[in-house]
């Protein structure tokens, strides 16, 4: 079986789709998911971590 991709470019616009299919690849609600991404953009952009306590 092949794959067929739809090879765009990443936008800003698309997260909460990744992030959905993501939560339910992980079984986990989509809320935990942006909060794990939140923590973890902090840990890596820690001026960012500052924006939002």
């Amino acid at each position: 079986m092949m794959l067929h991709f739809n090879y765009q470019p990443n936008s800003p616009e698309q997260l909460p789709c990744i992030g959905a299919t993501l939560a339910q690849l992980r079984n986990l609600p989509p809320s935990d998911i942006a909060q794990a991404t939140a923590v973890n953009a902090g840990v890596v952009l820690p001026r960012l971590a500052r924006l939002f306590p």
